[in-house]
């Protein structure tokens, strides 16, 4: 049980048992001998108003927010920073005074997850993203301000799709963006030969999931950044090993939006090692 004196943070999500968040924030609290303890709450839908104003009265620091709450998280906020606004969801919410403070890290986590772990370069390459639900708008935002020109995103739904399309080409007038069926051949006709290819989807979370993408068309040249991080190795990674693609798995995006997170909470920098280290033990 948390001291008086201990600062509360958590996630919330519907369901939330499944999170490893606070077994890499309380690891990075603990390197640096701070009085803290991150937790989480399942919040069902519809009850997340109730839920942040009960939490910041009792004094809670910091949230993480996941599915499905975070377009509900940043209307709910007092005020909204520039990449939140942009994604138009929140995944981090930080205390003030009066209200939380909506900010989005996913895409920071993204990006640099990317940048370190492969070769491709936005400003260079065409990508296809799968997607455009809040990871997607993320991903797609972060990709944007890194220099992409050529982006094709793919939705089960396209009013959804179309519409983060729109978004999109209002941010950003000079690049091609456009958006096709979750169809095999429209996919595969929409990935480059030496492009990227992203799975915002949630498929690979669940056993016997049919493949996102049709594994005969993934080439040599391709990478492939499966954001599902739990198995790790999921159907379409192993997918983009055998094409010899280059695969990109999902924990550095979840280590790394965490990172973002917690030095926003408390102006300290993360002991990103030991994070690390806490996140592959969890998994």
């Amino acid at each position: 049980m948390a001291k008086d004196s201990t600062r509360l943070y958590g996630v919330i999500g519907y369901p939330i048992q499944h999170s490893l968040s606070p077994a890499i924030h309380n690891a990075a609290f603990a390197a640096v001998g701070m009085d803290a303890l991150y937790t989480k709450w399942e919040v069902a839908p519809g009850r997340l108003g109730r839920t942040l104003k009960r939490l910041h009265h009792e004094g809670v620091q910091g949230l993480n927010i996941t599915l499905p709450h975070k377009v509900a998280a940043l209307k709910a906020a007092l005020r909204v920073s520039a990449r939140a606004r942009a994604v138009g969801a929140a995944n981090t919410l930080k205390r003030t005074p009066k209200g939380w403070e909506a900010d989005n890290t996913d895409g920071f986590g993204f990006l640099r997850a990317l940048l370190e772990s492969s070769s491709w370069r936005p400003k260079s390459g065409k990508a296809l993203l799968l997607g455009a639900g809040g990871a997607g708008r993320a991903v797609s935002s972060a990709l944007l301000d890194a220099g992409c020109e050529n982006l094709v995103i793919a939705d089960w739904s396209r009013g959804r799709a179309s519409a983060l399309v729109r978004r999109l080409r209002a941010r950003k007038k000079t690049a091609r963006i456009v958006s096709v069926a979750i169809e095999p051949g429209a996919l595969m006709e929409a990935l480059d030969p030496r492009g990227l290819l992203v799975n915002a989807t949630p498929m690979g979370l669940k056993a016997g999931d049919p493949l996102p993408f049709p594994a005969k068309g993934l080439g040599r040249g391709n990478t492939v950044f499966d954001l599902v991080y739990n198995p790790v190795r999921t159907p379409l990674i192993q997918a983009a090993g055998r094409a010899k693609a280059k695969a990109v798995t999902g924990e550095g995006m979840l280590l790394y939006q965490a990172v973002e997170a917690w030095e926003s909470w408390t102006g300290l920098k993360a002991p990103v090692s030991v994070m690390r280290k806490a996140l592959m033990q969890a998994l």
